[in-house]
């Protein structure tokens, strides 16, 4: 009985490695989903955004909100890729002002942005149009919170513009 026990996990745990090996990630950042899926998929977010949040309407009027809504659906004029739609999903955010509420992209595009993405590993603050660190998320230790940034990638930050910084859509550390 024990020799049937230990060949039945046996068989278990190579049956579990064999179909971990043949399943792939295959997330291609470059797909487009259609116009159809992604209007079917914003209408379901804010569905359910109406059915579930307990105070959607807190800080922004329903009808203000239904029309940055409709605004946003009409933005859905061509097929896009998932990081897109989430970029434009996640305008909704700044309506709902709600910082328990958040959108995340899939599983496996987190995945694939955590092993392919690059990371700015500070939160920043601009004061007098110079850039200084709020949060350092690297594992250099030494910089400091208050610490000016100086240069990003060796380029002085005089050279890289305000403006850019603050337009950069960056992933910060969590």
């Amino acid at each position: 009985m024990n020799k049937l026990i230990r060949l039945y996990f046996f068989i278990a745990a190579t049956m579990f490695t064999l179909t971990d090996l043949c399943q792939s990630n295959s997330y291609d950042p470059t797909h487009l989903y259609s116009v159809n899926e992604l209007q079917t998929d914003f209408k379901f977010l804010q569905t359910t955004l109406e059915k579930t949040h307990p105070n959607l309407y807190l800080y922004t009027p329903k009808e203000k909100l239904n029309l940055f809504f409709d605004s946003l659906y009409k933005c859905i004029v061509k097929p896009l890729s998932e990081l897109e739609f989430y970029n434009l999903v996640t305008l909704i955010n700044s309506k709902v002002k709600d910082g328990h509420t958040i959108l995340l992209p899939s599983k496996d595009a987190g995945n694939y942005y955590n092993e392919n993405g690059k990371y700015f590993p500070f939160y920043i603050t601009i004061l007098n149009n110079r850039p200084y660190v709020t949060m350092n998320c690297s594992a250099d230790t030494s910089i400091k919170e208050g610490a000016e940034i100086l240069s990003i990638n060796g380029s002085n930050t005089k050279e890289v513009t305000i403006q850019s910084l603050k337009k950069l859509k960056l992933h910060y550390c969590f």
